[in-house]
């Protein structure tokens, strides 16, 4: 019951530990009235609970999470998965090992490294690596009476 009010299945390993001591004294039930069963008790579930949790910590490694916000978003590169064209959304680029809909002002086409420029929404508006970041502008000169 505890397990099911609880994220991360840590109680398992004391769970499985418990079952398999369980199962001991079901098998030898004479061990339950014996003045040793409390050190046959403890002689049981030392190895079964570290057992236990050799298999738990190998079953789900802990890692840093993958998944990003769409803030985060911004800056980053990652890779065209489907060609990106402008005015859908059906395009997709790979951004550290997650796959975003994406748009673009031009069509690009798949395998093309790309950068984030904005995000909208669960969408992310991509432009090429290698085009220049620098906007063109004109310095516009106003003059001003004295």
């Amino acid at each position: 019951m505890a397990e099911a009010f609880t994220p991360g299945t840590f109680i398992l390993v004391p769970g499985i530990a418990l079952m398999i001591v369980g199962a001991l004294l079901m098998a030898l039930p004479e061990l339950t009235t014996s003045l040793w069963a409390p050190v046959i008790f403890i002689l049981a579930f030392v190895p079964a609970f570290l057992i236990a949790f050799y298999f738990y910590k190998h079953l789900a490694p802990p890692g840093k999470p993958t998944t990003l916000s769409s803030d985060a978003l911004v800056g980053r590169t990652g890779w065209v998965k489907r060609d990106v064209s402008p005015g859908n959304i059906r395009g997709k680029v790979m951004i550290e090992q997650e796959t975003w809909s994406a748009t673009s002002e031009q069509v690009i086409p798949e395998g093309t490294k790309v950068v984030v420029t904005n995000v909208v929404g669960v969408q992310v508006v991509v432009r090429p690596v290698d085009q220049s970041t620098t906007a063109s502008w004109e310095e516009t000169l106003v003059e001003v009476d004295a």
